[in-house]
C-alpha cells in the first residue's frame, strides 16, 4: 500500500467511516498489491522465457565410399567408391583416395597395390593407368598393361595379349607363340615408365579414413 492510500484510510477511520467502508478500503488496497506482484512475476517470466535458438549443425553429406556409407562435412566429399582403394572423406577436387600413399588425388588417378609400384604408389596421369611392379616401377599407357624391363632405357610396355620377348629386350611377343620364336608385334609406346613421379607428396592432401 502506498503512503497516499494509507493516509486516506487513516483519515477515513478518524472521521468515523462505517465498518463496511473501511473493509472495502482495505480490500481495495490488497487487490492493488496483488496486482502489482502479479505484473512483476509476469514480466520476470516473459523476460526469462525467451529461449536461445540453438545453432544448427553445419550441413553434411551422406555418401557411398569404399567400405560402405559415411557422412562427410559439407567442405569434403566421399572417396570415389569405384576408383579409390581407401574409404573416407576427401577434400573437394580430390576424390581418389589411395591406401598406397594415404593421399587423396584428382580424378583420373589410378591407385597401385604397393607404395613402390607405379609412381610412388599411384599412376597419376589418366593416359597411363597401368601400374608396373616395384621391380620395374612406373606406369604404362592405356591398352599396354604389360610392363617390361629394358636394361638400357629402364623399361617399356607391351599391349594386351603379348609378353616381353625373351630374346628381344625391346620387343613384345604374342603370348602363345613366344616359345616358337614368333616375330614380335609392333613396338610398344616408350617413355611411359618413370621411376620419378611428377608430383610432390607435399602438394597433395590426405583423406580421412573410415573408423
Amino acid at each position: 500500500m502506498d503512503p497516499t492510500q494509507f493516509d486516506r484510510l487513516t483519515q477515513g477511520l478518524a472521521v468515523g467511516l462505517s465498518r463496511r467502508g473501511t473493509l472495502r478500503a482495505l480490500l481495495g488496497a490488497g487487490a492493488l498489491g496483488l496486482s502489482a506482484v502479479h505484473d512483476s512475476e509476469a514480466k520476470k517470466k516473459k523476460k526469462g522465457g525467451k529461449k536461445r535458438k540453438k545453432k544448427s549443425p553445419p550441413p553434411r553429406n551422406v555418401c557411398l565410399t569404399v567400405g560402405g556409407t559415411t557422412i562427410c562435412p559439407s567442405d569434403r566429399i566421399c572417396c570415389d567408391s569405384q576408383h579409390s582403394t581407401g574409404g573416407g572423406c576427401a577434400p573437394l577436387g580430390f576424390p581418389v583416395c589411395c591406401l598406397s600413399d594415404m593421399f587423396a588425388h584428382p580424378a583420373g588417378t589410378t591407385c597401385c597395390d604397393s607404395p613402390f609400384s607405379g609412381n610412388l604408389g599411384v599412376c597419376d596421369h589418366p593416359g597411363y593407368p597401368h601400374c608396373c611392379p616395384p621391380s620395374i616401377s612406373g606406369c604404362c599407357e592405356a591398352g599396354f598393361p604389360v610392363c617390361c624391363n629394358d636394361p638400357e632405357d629402364g623399361g617399356y610396355c607391351c599391349p594386351l595379349g603379348t609378353i616381353c620377348c625373351p630374346e628381344d629386350p625391346t620387343g613384345c611377343c604374342p603370348a602363345q607363340a613366344a616359345e616358337l620364336g614368333a616375330e614380335s608385334v609392333a613396338s610398344a609406346p616408350r617413355g611411359a615408365i618413370s621411376t620419378a613421379s611428377s608430383r610432390s607428396a607435399e602438394e597433395l592432401p590426405r583423406f580421412e579414413p573410415l573408423d
